[in-house]
Order: structure tokens, then sequence, then C-alpha cells
């Protein structure tokens, strides 16, 4: 099968694992290519897997992910050294366990992006307005620092900071959380975190004028003479190879 392999090669201790893991490779049965994989073996952390993802973002339909972890707890890469031995079985596609992510889109004047932990839309050099639209409906204003908008496994990170909950990944839900938003007699907001299911879309308008930025997982853009966002789930999920004692709740009680 055809595979490639990503990590930040500047990193000694992913390129030193790179270099050990090539020589279990059966390079007879398995050819490298970077450009149209089959699998994408992916060393380092999180940061390392959610910089693949955006890397192969156009081709996640194709791809399954092979996750090697180097360093403290991670919530997306689960095998380590002892299972270098697995590679190629791995690579022929025999694994018991199989993980799929979800992934949220934004859509914002006909462009589309997309999260598997979150987005955050804000400015953190004024305050800015939002109005919060759900399926149509006005739900509220709220006046802050800014959004974010995550899926049940990015719950745990950024989400988590902000006091937003912790979401079973099972649940098929999304999150909104106000991000320092103001509490006063001239703004009022819900002030909470609200979960909403699979088939919701969220509508945010902005009504001020200043440039905002938009966060994607590690990604980020800057946006000018922004109107409307559209955030929803994507047709797109992303499979990753993992293995057993490995679930959300296993790495949330080692992670914390």
């Amino acid at each position: 099968m055809k595979y490639s392999i990503f990590y930040k090669a500047w990193r000694k201790e992913a390129s030193d694992f790179v270099e050990k893991l090539k020589t279990y490779i059966d390079h007879s049965r398995h050819q490298y290519d970077e450009e149209n994989p089959h699998y994408v073996i992916v060393v380092g952390g999180d940061g390392s897997f959610l910089s693949a993802i955006h890397h192969y973002v156009d081709k996640l339909s194709n791809i399954v992910f092979i996750n090697f972890k180097r360093g403290f707890t991670s919530f997306y890469l689960d095998f380590e050294d002892e299972d270098l031995s697995r590679i190629n079985d791995l690579l022929d596609g025999k694994c018991d366990t199989v993980i799929t992510l979800p992934v949220l889109r934004a859509k914002i004047n006909n462009k589309k992006y997309y999260a598997i932990n979150e987005f955050t839309l804000g400015s953190f050099m004024k305050a800015s307005n939002f109005e919060i639209y759900v399926n149509d409906y006005f739900l509220e204003s709220t006046y802050g620092s800014g959004l974010l908008v995550c899926t049940p496994f990015g719950s745990s990170g950024y989400n988590k900071s902000l006091g937003g909950a912790l979401l079973d990944p099972e649940s098929d839900t999304f999150q909104l959380t106000e991000m320092a938003s103001i509490q006063s007699k001239k703004y009022k907001s819900l002030d909470s975190s609200l979960v909403l299911n699979k088939s919701s879309t969220l509508l945010i308008k902005y009504t001020d004028t200043h440039s905002l930025t938009l966060t994607y997982d590690n990604q980020a853009t800057e946006l000018q003479d922004l109107d409307v966002v559209e955030i929803r789930y994507s047709k797109k999920t992303i499979k990753v190879f993992s293995k057993p004692n490995c679930t959300f709740f296993d790495k949330l009680k080692k992670a914390f």
C-alpha cells in the first residue's frame, strides 16, 4: 500500500524515531507516496497530527492515519515504540480498532475552512459584537473577545480552559463557548456553553467593522469585511487506527 510519513523534521526525537521506523517497513510491500497515500504515519504530538490533517484535508476520504506519539499523553496518537513491529500489518489495513473523528466546517463568503478540534473567531485588540442564530432562529447577542466552536474531541482543549463542557465523543454534538463575554447592564448573553446536535447549523453574524482572526485548529487567517459565518458538521470524516484502552476517557484520566 502507499504511505507517507508526516513529522516535524527539526525535532530530533521525531526524526530519530522515523529513521527507526523506516527499518521496520517492508519496502517490497509498501510504497512511499507523499502525494496520494492510502496511509499517513504521523510521528509527534497532537499538533503534528492536526498539521497532517490540514495538509491532506482535500484527500481525507482516501486516507487512514497511523499515529505514533512521542512524549506526553496525546489525545490523537496512540501507538508507541512497542508497536513498531506491527507497522506492516497496519499498512495492510489489519487493525481491530478504528476511530472515526468528526470534522467541523465553517463557510465564509463561499470559502470553506475545516477543524477537528475547534474554531475560534474574535479579536484580542477590542471587543466584538456577534448575533447567534441556531437553524435560522435568533438566540442571543454577545459582546466580548470572541467565540469558540468545538467538536467532542476538541472539547478537552481550549474549550475546557474557557469553562466549556467536556463532550462524550459518541454524542454526535458540537459546542459553542463564549470567550470573555461582557456581562453588564448594557451587555447580556447566556454566558454559558451551548451544546448542539450534529444536524444543527450555527450562524454567527458579525455586526462590527474591525478585522477578526479565525483560527481552525493550529491554522489561522485574518478576516476583513466579515458578515456571516456558517458552522456545521462537515461530510468529511477522519479515520484513525487505534488500539484497546486508548479511549477518550482513558486519555482524560491520564491528562488531568
